[in-house]
Formats: C-alpha cells, sequence, structure tokens
C-alpha cells in the first residue's frame, strides 16, 4: 500500500509538472490575482457541500442511534481534506471519518456498534458513489446533445462510471466478506479498518439491513446529488469571476467531469494532474482557454487548502484528545 502511494505521489507530481510547463505560468498567475476578494465567495458552495453530504450520511443512521449532525460534518469536513491534501490514495480520507465515528459513538456512549458505524460508512461511500453516476450520466448525454461525443463514446464513459459503483456492491457481498474475514484481521489491514472490530458475518448483516432501508438510502443518495450540484454552483462562480461566464449546464459539464477523472484517479493523491489536465480537456471541448481551465484548476487548489489545513489542525486536536481520554 505504501509502495503504491509513493508511485502514484510520483506519477501525479510528473503529471502536474507536464501540465503546467506547456503553459503560461504568469498568465495563470494574472487571472488568478484578478479574482481578488471574490475568491471569498467560492467558499460557501463548498462548505454547503461538506453539509450536504453530512446530511445524506446522517440518513442511514437510525433516529435513536445518530451522531449530532455537527460530529458528522467535522467527519465529512476532515475526510475531504485527508483525501485533497494529504499524500495518500483518496480513500484515505472515509477511513479517517469512519474511525472518527466509531468513537464519537463509543464516547457518546451509543449502542452503535463498529461493524454498524462501519456499514453506514460503506453504504455512504456506495450512496456517494451512486450519486456521481447519476451526474456523469447527465453530463454525458449533455456532451452527445451538443454533439461532442458520439454514441459510442457516451456509452463507454457511463460504463466506465459505473464501474466502481458495481466494484464496491459487489466486495459488499456476504461470500465476499466472510472469505475476506482472515485477511482483515492481519494487523496492517486491522488498522486501516479499526472501525471493523467483529466479524465479517456482522458486517455483511448490518449492510443487508440497510440496503433494505430504501427510504433512507435514496435520501442518501439525493443528498449527495445536490452536494455535486453546490460544486457545480463553485465551478460557475469562479469562471464568472475570471471573466468567462458560462452556463449552469456548462459549469456541470466541467465540474462533474473533472471530478470523474479524479476519482477513476483515486491511486493518485489528490487526483494531481489528473484533474488539472481534466479541466484542460473538457475546457477545450466547451471552449475555455487553457489559461483559464488551468486558473480554475489552481482555485480549487487554493480553496482546498484554505478549508482543508484548518480540518487538519482540528482532526490533529481531535485524535490527542481521543488518545488523551
Amino acid at each position: 500500500m505504501k509502495r503504491l502511494r509513493i508511485w502514484g505521489l510520483a506519477i501525479g507530481v510528473v503529471f502536474l509538472i507536464a501540465v503546467f510547463a506547456q503553459h503560461d505560468l504568469g498568465a495563470i498567475l494574472t487571472a488568478i490575482i484578478g479574482i481578488g476578494w471574490g475568491a471569498f465567495a467560492i467558499l460557501p458552495w463548498r462548505i454547503a457541500s461538506i453539509f450536504s453530504s453530512a446530511a445524506g450520511w446522517a440518513c442511514l443512521y437510525r433516529r435513536a442511534e445518530r451522531l449530532p449532525f455537527l460530529y458528522l460534518v467535522q467527519g465529512r469536513w476532515i475526510s475531504e481534506a485527508v483525501n485533497h491534501l494529504l499524500p495518500m490514495a483518496q480513500i484515505g480520507g472515509n477511513v479517517v471519518r469512519g474511525r472518527l465515528a466509531h468513537r464519537a459513538a463509543r464516547s457518546l456512549q451509543s449502542t452503535l456498534t463498529g461493524p454498524a458505524t462501519a456499514a453506514i460508512l460503506i453504504a455512504d461511500i456506495t450512496g456517494a458513489l451512486a450519486a456521481r453516476v447519476i451526474l456523469v450520466t447527465a453530463g454525458f448525454l449533455l456532451l452527445w446533445q451538443r454533439q461532442i461525443f458520439g454514441f459510442a463514446g457516451t456509452v463507454i464513459g457511463i460504463g466506465l462510471s459505473v464501474v466502481p459503483l458495481l466494484f464496491l456492491l459487489a466486495i459488499q457481498h456476504r461470500s465476499l466478506l466472510v472469505g475476506a474475514a482472515g485477511l482483515l484481521r492481519r494487523p496492517k489491514w486491522h488498522r486501516l479498518l479499526e472501525a471493523v472490530d467483529a466479524t465479517a458475518q456482522d458486517l455483511a448483516a448490518h449492510l443487508a439491513a440497510l440496503y433494505r432501508r430504501y427510504g433512507a438510502i435514496t435520501a442518501d443518495i439525493l443528498w449527495h446529488v445536490t452536494a455535486g450540484l453546490l460544486r457545480v454552483g463553485e465551478t460557475w462562480t469562479v469562471l464568472l469571476l475570471l471573466g468567462h461566464p458560462v452556463s449552469v449546464v456548462e459549469a456541470l459539464l466541467i465540474d462533474v467531469m473533472a471530478g470523474t477523472v479524479r476519482a477513476l484517479a483515486f491511486l493518485i493523491p489528490g487526483g494531481l494532474g489528473a484533474q488539472e489536465g481534466a479541466f484542460l480537456l473538457i475546457g477545450h471541448l466547451l471552449g475555455v482557454a487553457p489559461t483559464l481551465a488551468l486558473a480554475l484548476a489552481v482555485t480549487k487548489r487554493a480553496r482546498d487548502a484554505a478549508l482543508g489545513l484548518p480540518a487538519l489542525v482540528d482532526w490533529l486536536f481531535l485524535e490527542r484528545r481521543m488518545r488523551a481520554g
């Protein structure tokens, strides 16, 4: 796992250098500086997105066992910071928020068990992937309608977006969980899956019970779709501030396609290089100049830092308090 992270980081850095080396850095910086104080208008979109994602997560808890909503917001905030800023694969943030939720449940003397907490986390990740498939499908259909992509390219693109969701659903099957139980008990893996402190059979049973709660699963997916649309609002606002206003549909295409590429490059920490290349590609298809596309990418990275660094500090103090307690 450590070797994969190192290789992923190295590949991401190479991609990032290759992307920016071919463009005018001075022009990109000038465009970003031109945003000025308007940069503060970007933050509310992402903050609202974090709250929306946390609301989806909350829907999966039964009322009697639900953690305080602000605990879930904090977990989601820290999770995104870990995924965006730390040199680890983009699944690390979910492991962190699962651990925090489990510890919070214990500190509040909740009846929620470790396997139940883990099942809720896995179902929430599944809901987020389902929401992404909905948005990506809408994006590719819009590209097809505009005759930017052909029918075959549209089908392939939608198909690729479904693969991670199908894979995650497959590994949640009881037989696979039971078969992997021995592997999960190894020290190296047990540390990463600290919240899962019971058998694979228990985890599978909790997942099966969760997926029978159709209303909760549907609400989770809809909240994640809302979070995705809020991120579209962020992209629309940045391009407006950069002096290149686009329609909401074009902002949707840019954000969803770039987010899809980043998700597929999950082994590259923070999607380094992959995200910037995606902005360049979809920007080119929609008539956004390369300088502005990269200025958009850098602005989003700056937003990640502005919201993420305080989250990492909060995580550090939270871990210390939990260990001391």
